[in-house]
């Protein structure tokens, strides 16, 4: 295969070294490779160095370094304050280089604890920094293909630099373990999960994820398995960040829910919308609030509905008669009725009365002298007796008969008075007697979490739609409840919730696990996997809740040798089996070696071994590689070096399994007792 330039060949000296930079240290494992902090002989430039290999039993492995070479050149074109550059490509053979800038800071990973978290205002300046550097590489045609807390690097001045732009992700080519697989699987889109090309909208999305991270110090996406995170990502409503901690805002919270849609197309559309949104959630809330105080209207001018069942009392002026004005009277109040005197619509302001009144009660007489002007054109509009009988907005008062005409308190009530009731209070009350209005029942709401999540939610006496955790359901009424939680793989719980009106409950629940987990990988991927006989269905990698046994799980691809292993499985235990299969040799050459040939020391063949297998009885049949040999023991075979598996079976007996690493010029034998089947 043609070398190409950008990387030197390997030399060897008193350190290691990749032609003429020298590795100074290796760095924590990622998901691709290997990474060395290495120094440059010649610049003394430090540098990320990092190494991977390309599978080279792929029939298309070629097309997939020239993939390889692309992404890197076009992330190599790169030039954002924000943006680690990549440096150079090259590979060698199958091994493939890649150099970029060496950033010695921590990652985004390191605050996402509650010991060590950023505030929200640094959050948001981290998501306008990595939205600016999406946004950038989105327009030059580079899509981010290892978006995670582990490449985004934060300087001691707050500038956010984002690693592994070009490092381009193909399944064969990762060497994750099950755990880093783990801890990389909730940073992944609902698209990459569906298998779908990583584009613009997968990465924005998992921009959200690290952003709900750094703000709650939680994923939104956790689980104990793969599978688990996988449905949380496609099927789960993220929790609410205002409620996963206390410190987010709500607005905040909406805006980053808001990047986690599930729907692209109801996500933001670029990294710079989403940062303004979150700029404009932290500035709005203070603004909002003050707005808000600012309209709120005082308490005086309030329906009376809104303080409580009161009624307030405003003395109306005199009953105006054509033509002609009458100067008010005090007018002689019921016993037991309390009465709020308002200026007249003639009397003139008194500036001793004003000294020292608070301002409410200046507020308290504008809002009375408002309700005057609406009552007295009210009441000029209709006749002194046409009120009609039970209309309790309007009460005469008697007044005395030897002076002019007095001003009746105008009553404005919101409710109506209780039948057979006198409308005045006792003395020892300001507000009349009434009968009030039917009252909504006090509602109460609940939420509800459970670990893990993305467990299916039942509330007793309220059906409706399919709840997961976590859950908040709104405007129950007060009283108790039994709420179920059932998840697969594990244990149906039940709590009794007790809700007073105008509250929230929060119930979070542990299940228990019934079930076991198992995940299967290994190298190559795509292999069939058997599981106690019976064919899966799916390839590897895979995970799969299985009940608590002791399981067969056999791993199979062709051209190459079954890896089986035998597996106890236990109730919430997570176990991997991740083999890497060995090269089959072939059996469509095997030759018997034998007659002449083998009495004159002849029969072999350069490249070739030699193998005699003898049992005892005699009469065995021989399988190589799960192919039936021609001839039956004792035999001997001559094949290429390679891997074997040699099965020896005979009716009556059990049977017997080698496995055989054949290499060139070897001389082998196999020599069995058949034990007879009980």
């Amino acid at each position: 295969m043609p070398e190409t330039t950008g990387v030197p060949t390997v030399t060897t000296t008193t350190a290691p070294r990749v032609n003429r930079l020298e590795m100074m240290q290796e760095l924590p494992r990622g998901s691709m490779g290997t990474v060395h902090k290495a120094r440059s002989t010649q610049s003394e430039r430090v540098v990320a160095l990092r190494q991977f290999a390309a599978p080279q039993w792929m029939d298309d492995v070629d097309d997939l370094l020239r993939r390889i070479m692309a992404e890197a050149q076009a992330a190599n074109t790169l030039q954002h304050p924000n943006i680690v550059p990549l440096l150079t490509c090259g590979y060698k053979d199958f091994t493939v280089f890649m150099t970029s800038e060496f950033i010695d800071a921590p990652s985004a990973r390191e605050f996402m604890s509650s010991t060590r978290c950023l505030s929200v205002s640094e959050v948001v300046s981290v998501a306008k920094q990595l939205g600016s550097a999406l946004d950038y590489a989105h327009s030059k045609g580079v899509v981010h293909h290892c978006l995670t807390p582990n490449n985004l690097k934060l300087l001691p001045d707050g500038t956010l630099k984002v690693l592994d732009f070009g490092l381009f992700k193909h399944r064969h080519l990762l060497s994750q373990t099950a755990a880093k697989k783990l801890e990389n699987e909730p940073y992944l889109s609902p698209e990459e999960i569906r298998t779908k090309p990583i584009d613009r909208s997968a990465n924005l999305f998992t921009a959200a994820t690290i952003l709900y991270e750094l703000l709650t110090t939680r994923n939104p996406f956790a689980g104990k398995h793969l599978g688990e995170v996988d449905r949380n990502i496609t099927d789960v409503a993220p929790y609410p960040l205002n409620l996963a901690h206390p410190r987010v805002p709500e607005a905040i919270s909406r805006v980053v829910l808001k990047g986690l849609a599930k729907n692209p197309a109801e996500r933001f559309q670029t990294g710079d919308e989403m940062a303004k949104a979150l700029e404009g959630a932290m500035q709005g809330m203070p603004m909002r609030a003050g707005a808000m105080a600012a309209r709120a209207p005082s308490s005086q001018s309030l329906p009376a509905s809104d303080v409580g069942e009161h009624t307030i009392k405003i003395s109306r002026p005199a009953f105006v008669t054509a033509g002609t004005t009458t100067p008010p009277t005090p007018a002689k109040v019921k016993p037991g009725t309390t009465q709020t005197k308002a200026p007249s619509a003639v009397a003139k302001p008194q500036p001793t009365a004003a000294k020292g009144v608070p301002w409410k009660l200046v507020a308290a007489g504008i809002g009375g002298m408002l309700l005057i002007a609406i009552a007295a054109v009210a009441l000029l509009r209709r006749s002194p007796g046409a009120s009609k009988e039970g209309t309790p907005a309007v009460q005469g008062v008697p007044v005395d008969q030897s002076g002019p005409a007095p001003a009746p308190p105008l009553e404005v009530r919101e409710l109506a008075p209780k039948p057979g009731k006198p409308q005045g209070r006792s003395n020892k009350g300001t507000e009349a007697d009434a009968t009030p209005l039917p009252i909504t029942p006090a509602t109460a709401g609940l939420t509800v979490t459970s670990s893990p999540a993305g467990a299916l939610v039942e509330i007793e006496g309220h059906p409706g739609q399919a709840l997961r955790t976590p859950a908040t359901v709104s405007g129950l009424p007060a009283g108790n409840y039994k709420v179920t939680l059932s998840l697969a793989g594990y244990a149906s719980e039940t709590r009794s919730v007790s809700l007073a009106g105008g509250t929230r409950a929060v119930t979070d629940v542990k299940l228990t696990p019934t079930k076991g987990t198992l995940s299967v990988g290994g190298n190559p991927a795509g292999a069939k996997i058997m599981i106690d006989g019976r064919d899966s269905g799916r390839l590897t990698p895979a995970d799969f809740t299985l009940d608590p046994a002791v399981h067969q799980i056999v791993i199979r691809k062709e051209g190459y040798l079954d890896s089986e292993t035998s597996i106890k499985l236990a109730a919430g235990q997570i176990v991997s089996f991740a083999p890497s299969l060995r090269v089959a040799g072939r059996t469509d050459n095997i030759k018997t070696v034998g007659g002449l040939s083998k009495m004159f020391g002849g029969g072999g063949s350069s490249g070739m071994a030699r193998l005699e297998i003898r049992t005892l009885p005699k009469g065995v049949q021989i399988v190589i590689n799960g192919t039936p040999f021609n001839k039956s023991t004792p035999v001997d075979i001559q094949l290429e070096p390679g891997n074997y598996d040699i099965t020896l079976q005979k009716e009556g007996f059990k049977p017997v399994h080698k496995s055989v690493a054949v290499t060139l010029g070897d001389k082998l034998r196999i020599d069995e007792t058949m034990a007879p089947q009980q």
